[in-house]
């Protein structure tokens, strides 16, 4: 049995660093998220291994507010990509554009987007 990589199905988003894609993970029969960067992103050894250690930093944040990441990967291309929790719906600035948010609603937004990064983040040494 060997290890293959997740089916991308269609692309989710595209943003400056990359494209995301909705995938199967046929092994573990889940839907997931697959992050594919620009090849600028990592054109060079030095991008490479600073965009491989931001996925370890990521890798180890535990927050209810940061999607998990299941796994990084590298096609036979040579191609990197990260496989994260899928998570139905859509982002917030596409949420934005269709509708004015409730003050309340976007107080709460905004409190959970602050007060993720510097927990997890200190907690694991990379902050």
């Amino acid at each position: 049995m060997g290890w293959t990589c997740p089916k991308c199905e269609r692309p989710l988003g595209d943003g400056g660093s990359g494209v995301v894609y909705k995938g199967y993970d046929e092994q573990l029969e889940r839907q997931v998220a697959i992050k594919v960067p620009r090849w600028t992103r990592i054109a060079s050894a030095e991008e490479t291994g600073r965009y491989l250690a931001e996925a370890r930093m990521v890798a180890q944040l535990d927050h209810p507010g940061i999607v998990p990441m299941y796994d990084v990967g590298r096609t036979t291309r040579g191609v990197y990509y990260l496989v994260s929790k899928y998570v139905e719906g859509s982002d917030l600035a596409a949420r934005i554009k269709r509708e004015r948010l409730p003050y309340a609603e976007a107080a709460r937004i905004v409190a959970c987007a602050s007060s993720i990064a510097p927990s997890p983040a200190s907690s694991t040494g990379f902050a």
